[in-house]
């Protein structure tokens, strides 16, 4: 067997991967559990929309 390559490349996400990574939490977590916890509301979505970017900005200052 001979060497493989792989071409997965990690990268650290930036505020700009935000939409996307919005658009697949939502598509992937689909079940019904998930959805009641976190439902597919404007209240829901604002607040996952700012802590994805939290996330990204680092700690909040104490």
């Amino acid at each position: 067997m001979g060497p493989t390559t792989n071409p997965l490349m990690l990268e650290l996400a930036t505020a700009e991967d935000v939409p996307t990574i919005f658009d697949v939490w939502f598509a992937a977590f689909t079940q019904p559990s998930i959805r009641k916890l976190l439902p597919d509301t404007p209240g829901i979505c604002e607040w996952h929309w700012d802590w994805h970017l939290g996330n990204l900005q680092g700690p909040a200052p104490r």
